[in-house]
């Protein structure tokens, strides 16, 4: 958090100065203690001056001169009251530097609780290889805490900052959990909407009469308690500030109780409207401002992403024995946040292989009627040649439960109508008799569903190339299903067949990134769909292959009520956003028994190739060349995409 004030110009991190309050105010108690006398102090000044250029060396070793300086810290070792003690902190000197070092050794002792240690003697054993030296310490007694005291609180009370302390009576005083006690405080009291507290050790007593403790009294300065007066966006983009705070959890003229400026940030990253969210800022009206311009502001600095991007899937599909090399692809077209508000709306066509088409719109709204529920609607109308027509619409309602977490609710209506070819008979393995009966390839059908899921996204790094994190989605719907279609029996009577099914959707996605090395990441992943019914038509099932769900196929290859993919992706970074890669998909399909195709099938596709994504001046591209274990080297697949900010 970056504050700015009491006047204009003066910029501080709080972070940093509630590090230096902590420090300077444990140093303060060590100072007052008395076990430290002004010699000691006196003597450290005039040996850092002697021996300063250890401690430089120690902090600007190379590679080679650490494994030297560990080699060196093997050499001291530290014996306190006659027993030998771990020294987790032994100094990376020379021999020659035993002045610092016995400080060194002290100081060690002295942070264990033993405020009034002292040096007894050091010995330093020539004659062993390498040579050693023993720095002997008298711990003295441990100086345990007396009574804590508090001046200055008001918004909170005294028992309240006493229970988010380990600093407490009869237990040893320690300057480690003394500056996470008084961190503690200052976070207790920015989460109260007082961001300009500070807390320091006002001063320390020993009581008498055994056992002898140190009395604390800690004082508390809580500073003012500003009101958010604005929300402001760095820049000349298009992005509102109401839609920044409503994101960030904001509210105008509320106190800044809770404020949290990484959790600001982490919120406008998840809408993934931004190529780059800084750090927060809060600014502080100068003392004597009129009225209108007291209170705070908090600053965002954005870098937005295109208003629009189009996203262009190509892919060539090599000659067959049918028909020769074909192109197909698909287009998208995203708008994100076109106004400011949030609002996003994406238009998608596809063209695969074999008639079929596929049109797709979404609009959603982040925060509809200004509560914090994000709505969205969406259509889908696909056409297999003369054989069938579906049509699906959705709305779904979704809500943040936390950081990176989301949950929501859907209903989908689907309308499916048979074409010429879909209202043919064909043999459907059902009934008695050599033939079995023949029902109506696809029927005309309709059907409700209801459901919900859940997204979890915890990323690092761009979101076209995450270096860690993970990402989780996940959907279930239940729903009923009206069936109607003619049906011819081995008898040879045609009749008009009506049904009403139940029917279970399953769909999941994970995708893990590890960082091997700073330029290498794995990228492991799944996806699943699934369709559980009692009978099922062939408008039911779900598409794998190509570019978008198995590579190395046709697009569209594979159907069925069961189908998913595990991949695994080997990247090595070249940029921001640009990384080589090898890839290996394993995807499954399995078909159940429908009218023309009386056998259920199943099975497992393996795809495997490499690719680049790279940045070009029209936009991200990324392509590759996929392989399967049918085809050989040169019957392999081109996949080409290009996403173009406009």
């Amino acid at each position: 958090m970056v504050i700015i004030g009491p006047t204009r110009g003066s910029v501080a991190n709080a972070c940093a100065q509630r590090e230096c309050r902590v420090r300077g105010a444990v140093l303060l108690t060590l100072l007052l203690l008395g076990a430290a006398p002004a010699t000691h102090a006196q003597e450290d000044r005039n040996a850092e001056k002697e021996e300063p250029q250890p401690f430089a060396a120690a902090a600007s070793d190379t590679s080679r001169s650490r494994v030297a300086g560990g080699e060196r810290a093997r050499r001291w070792r530290l014996v306190v009251d006659g027993e030998r003690k771990a020294w987790s902190e032994a100094p990376a000197l020379p021999l020659d530097s035993l002045r610092a070092a016995a400080r060194m050794a002290v100081r060690q002792v002295q942070a264990r609780g033993h405020y009034r240690a002292r040096l007894d003697s050091a010995v330093v054993d020539s004659s062993a290889r390498p040579p050693r030296a023993r720095i002997h310490v008298h711990a003295g007694p441990l100086v345990e805490v007396g009574r804590v005291r508090f001046t200055g609180n008001r918004a909170l009370s005294a028992g309240a900052l006493r229970a988010l302390m380990d600093t407490r009576p009869s237990r040893p005083l320690r300057p480690g959990v003394l500056e996470a006690d008084l961190r503690a405080l200052l976070r207790r009291y920015e989460e109260e909407g007082f961001p300009l507290a500070q807390a320091r050790v006002a001063s320390t007593r020993f009581t008498t009469g055994p056992p002898q403790r140190l009395a604390l009294t800690i004082a508390i300065d809580e500073g003012a308690a500003p009101r958010l007066s604005r929300v402001a966006v760095e820049g000349d983009g298009r992005t509102r500030p109401s839609f920044v705070a409503r994101t960030a959890g904001l509210e105008i003229g509320a106190p800044l109780a809770g404020y949290d400026p990484s959790q600001v940030r982490e919120r406008l990253r998840e809408t993934n409207l931004f190529e780059r969210v800084g750090e927060p800022e809060l600014l502080l009206a100068p003392e004597g401002a009129d009225s209108a311009s007291t209170g705070a502001a908090v600053r965002v600095p954005l870098e937005e992403k295109s208003p629009a991007t189009f996203d262009l899937a190509l892919g060539y599909l090599p000659s067959s024995k049918n028909q020769g090399g074909r192109l197909v692809g698909s287009g998208t077209l995203a708008l994100r946040s076109p106004f400011g508000g949030g609002r996003t709306a994406t238009l998608r066509l596809d063209r695969r292989p074999g008639a079929l088409s596929r049109f797709e719109v979404e609009a959603a709204d982040p925060f509809v009627a200004g509560t914090p529920l994000r709505v969205s609607m969406a259509f889908e109308g696909l056409q297999e040649d003369s054989t069938y027509g579906r049509q699906r619409y959705r709305v779904g309602v979704d809500y943040r439960l936390g950081r990176g977490l989301r949950v929501r609710a859907e209903a989908s209506r689907e309308v499916t109508r048979p074409g010429i070819a879909g209202r043919r008979l064909s043999a459907s393995g059902e009934g008695d008799g050599p033939g079995g009966a023949r029902r109506q390839r696809v029927a005309r059908a309709s059907s409700w569903l209801g459901g919900g899921g859940a997204t979890l996204r915890r990323l690092r790094g761009p979101a076209a190339s995450p270096r860690g994190g993970f990402h989780l989605d996940a959907d279930a719907a239940l729903g009923r299903k009206t069936r109607s279609a003619r049906r011819v029996t081995a008898a040879g009577d045609t009749a008009a067949t009506s049904a009403t099914l139940l029917q279970q959707r399953f769909t999941g996605t994970v995708r893990a990134y590890v960082s091997l090395r700073p330029r290498q990441v794995l990228a492991l992943g799944a996806d699943a769909r699934a369709l559980m019914a009692d009978r099922y038509d062939r408008s039911d099932l779900f598409f794998l292959g190509g570019a978008r769900s198995l590579r190395g196929y046709d697009e569209d290859r594979f159907r069925g009520h069961v189908v998913g993919r595990a991949l695994a992706e080997y990247r090595y970074l070249l940029g921001r956003r640009s990384f080589a890669y090898a890839f290996l998909d394993a995807g499954y399909a399995r078909r159940p028994a429908l009218p023309g195709a009386p056998v259920s099938q199943g099975g497992w596709h393996p795809g495997f190739g490499a690719g680049l994504q790279f940045d070009s001046a029209l936009g991200l591209v990324n392509a590759s060349y996929a392989l399967n274990d049918e085809d050989g080297l040169t019957g392999g697949r081109v996949h080409l995409r290009l996403a173009v900010g406009v």
